[in-house]
């Protein structure tokens, strides 16, 4: 599986699972896209597919095996002086939609939440999930 069509199959799932479960929906954001949030914006997450190192695991035959490692980062924001919980539920809505699972051809390993705090008008939250995909060539 090429790295363009793992940030797909991430991105789907973040979007069907995460972003348009919720009233209103979850407003999201690409890597390297300019963004600026409307004032009257409650939240909204910046996602990002982060690769690591691609490994060979089985040699043999004439296929050879690989895993490719990578993780899932995901920042939340949540409009300022509302409190965190709104970030925090959306953080448990991430984990819980990508935690031990596969899907896609991606296993996705255990997320983390972190508390950034106060970032630039915005309170943060992020949650990283590892993943790895398994691909012959």
């Amino acid at each position: 599986m090429t790295p363009a069509a793992i940030k797909i199959a991430v991105t789907s799932r973040f979007n069907t699972l995460v972003a348009i479960t919720r009233t209103p929906d979850l407003p999201f954001v690409f890597e390297n896209v300019a963004y600026k949030p409307p004032a009257t914006l409650q939240a909204y997450a910046r996602i990002y597919t982060v690769f690591g190192e691609k490994r060979l695991t089985q040699i043999g035959g004439t296929l050879k095996d690989y895993r490719r490692v990578g993780r899932l980062q995901v920042q939340l924001h949540s409009a300022l002086n509302i409190g965190e919980a709104l970030a925090l539920e959306l953080a448990d809505l991430v984990e819980l939609s990508f935690q031990s699972v596969s899907a896609g051809g991606i296993t996705y390993r255990t997320p983390t939440t972190t508390t950034v705090g106060a970032d630039g008008g915005w309170w943060r939250v992020d949650v990283s999930c590892p993943f790895f995909v398994n691909d012959q060539a």
